[in-house]
């Protein structure tokens, strides 16, 4: 993490990472979180409207280019000047093809920071847990490793 960098927060509990944790952080490590906290991703695809409008702009370049065919010409000609057109309307619109915010579909997707259980107090992260593990699937020495067992001191 660099200076511009805040303290991370959990997006449940709303513990923050302490100076120590901010400090473990591995530059080189995609996430940014440090150690035993928990990034979680959804994403999702959903249908891009410029897609949409590209699309549109073809049908109608290639109607209106259609539309001026005079009502002489014979079938063939019809055929052959309606090929030409659709060569002309690809051409026309190939750089917005290419530009990657006219893609089909784009991404959505959302990430929640959740700090090591053994940082929260009480049971605000039980449920979380349970459903990361129940109903999600993900494994759960992932979530919620196992607490180590300290010796206790009898005296």
């Amino acid at each position: 993490m660099d200076e511009f960098d805040e303290t991370i927060k959990c997006d449940i509990s709303g513990v923050a990472a302490t100076p120590v944790e901010m400090e473990q952080i591995d530059p080189a490590d995609d996430l940014g979180l440090p150690p035993g906290w928990l990034a979680v991703t959804v994403s999702r695809r959903v249908a891009n409207p410029k897609y949409t409008y590209l699309l549109k702009a073809k049908a109608m370049t290639q109607a209106g280019l259609e539309a001026q065919i005079p009502l002489e010409v014979d079938e063939a000609q019809r055929d052959e000047l309606r090929q030409i057109f659709a060569v002309q309307v690809e051409a026309q619109f190939k750089a917005l093809e290419a530009d990657p915010s006219y893609a089909p579909t784009l991404e959505e997707s959302d990430t929640k920071i959740i700090a090591p259980f053994s940082r929260v107090e009480g049971e605000a992260l039980d449920g979380v847990a349970d459903a990361l593990v129940n109903t999600l699937g993900f494994p759960r020495p992932l979530i919620r490793p196992k607490k180590r067992k300290r010796a206790a001191a009898q005296g």
